[in-house]
């Protein structure tokens, strides 16, 4: 009696090439759904995003291999119409790009930084930085030390009472904060400051993905404090509208 032999999936070069980096993409979004769920770093919208993405990749690998199923359709089917809108949507974007003005862009794009750097001062911390404009939108670091700082000052000492009013509002806000040394407090890394500090920018900017948090250990005591997070900002009109609002508040060195 002969013994069937187990059929095996044969593509080409090119087909087999393309599969594989669907492959690869997929467990790599699933992979990062799975450690930022496991860190409680998983945001709404980046988990829409993910999904979407395994989805799209699981239709595209699927009919690659030769899977023929009813999901694997339906969903090749959707991101048809999805591709067909992005298109139209990237070929107006390139239209709009082409007729922009350069002249005044660099200014507007530092205008913008500086904007969200003074708010964000207001807000009781410190520096944004690493700041980057690209096709994702605006991507910077912001620190989250409460040590204000103030590379040229008239009014030390209002500053430093200002700075103290706003710690007290945190506390009252209802912000954890440890004390690190005499007078100096220090945000600590919990699940309640990581809510308020998220619903904070949501409010001002409901486009920011927040991607990474970072932290250090606290020297004297158990526990972690943040030293910052690093996210994008996808429209700038947020931006530009922050602009415009911090053109009315009188800089403090006025």
């Amino acid at each position: 009696m002969e013994i069937d032999k187990i059929k095996m999936v044969v593509l080409d070069a090119d087909n087999k090439a393309v599969a594989m980096k669907e492959l690869s993409d997929l467990f790599y979004a699933a992979k990062q759904i799975y450690d930022w769920l496991k860190e409680d770093n998983l945001s709404v919208d980046m988990k829409d995003t993910l999904f979407s993405l395994i989805e799209s990749h699981t239709a595209h690998s699927a009919k690659l291999l030769g899977y023929d199923s009813n999901a694997a359709k339906e969903i090749d089917e959707r991101y048809a119409d999805i591709r067909n809108t992005n298109k139209k949507v990237h070929e107006l974007e390139q239209r709009l790009a082409e007729n922009t003005q350069i002249e005044g862009l660099k200014e507007l794009m530092y205008a913008m930084h500086m904007a969200l750097y003074k708010w964000w001062g207001l807000q009781g911390f410190n520096l944004v930085t690493d700041d980057e404009f690209g096709g994702s939108g605006y991507k910077g670091r912001f620190c989250l030390n409460l040590h204000r700082i103030s590379f040229i000052s008239s009014r030390p000492v209002t500053d430093k009472q200002n700075h103290k009013n706003r710690l007290e509002q945190m506390i009252e806000e209802g912000y954890e904060l440890v004390e690190v040394d005499r007078h100096e407090y220090a945000l600590l890394d919990t699940p309640v400051n990581r809510a308020k500090i998220t619903s904070l920018v949501k409010s001002k900017f409901p486009s920011m993905d927040i991607y990474k948090w970072n932290n250090w250990c606290l020297h004297k005591q158990e526990g972690f404090q943040f030293r910052d997070f690093e996210a994008y900002i996808r429209d700038l009109s947020e931006l530009k509208a922050l602009m415009e609002e911090m053109n009315q508040v009188k800089d403090e060195d006025d």
